[in-house]
C-alpha cells in the first residue's frame, strides 16, 4: 500500500511538472504573442502618422489648388475687361477712320473736274 502511495505522490509530482511545464510554454507563447501584438501596435502608430502628413500635404494642395483657381480667376476678369476695352478702342479707331476719310473728301479738291480741264 505504501508502495501504491508513492506511485501516486510520484504520479501527481509528474502531472504537477509537466503542468508547470505547459503553463510556462503558454507564458512564452503569450510573451511572444504580446512582442507581435507590440509590432503590429508600433505599426500602426506609424501608419497613423504617415496618414497624418499625408492630410496634411493634401491640405496644403486643395489650398494652393484654390490659390490658383482665385488667381486665374482674376486674370480672366483681368482679361475679360482688357477685351472689352480692345473693343471700345476698335469702335473709336472706326468712327475716327470714318471721320477721317469725310474729312478728306471734304479737304481735297476733286480730281475728276481737274483732269477734264486738261
Amino acid at each position: 500500500m505504501m508502495l501504491l502511495m508513492w506511485g501516486f505522490i510520484f504520479l501527481l509530482a509528474l502531472a504537477v511538472i509537466f503542468l508547470i511545464a505547459l503553463h510556462f510554454k503558454q507564458e512564452k507563447t503569450s510573451q511572444g504573442d504580446e512582442g507581435q501584438y507590440q509590432h503590429l501596435a508600433d505599426k500602426v502608430v506609424s501608419l497613423e502618422g504617415n496618414l497624418k502628413k499625408t492630410l496634411e500635404i493634401m491640405q496644403e494642395l486643395v489650398k494652393s489648388v484654390h490659390h490658383e483657381r482665385e488667381t486665374l480667376s482674376q486674370a480672366i476678369h483681368k482679361v475679360s475687361a482688357l477685351e472689352a476695352q480692345n473693343a471700345e478702342l476698335l469702335g473709336l479707331l472706326n468712327q475716327y477712320v470714318g471721320h477721317a476719310e469725310e474729312l478728306k473728301k471734304y479737304t481735297q479738291p476733286p480730281q475728276a473736274s481737274s483732269s477734264q480741264q486738261e
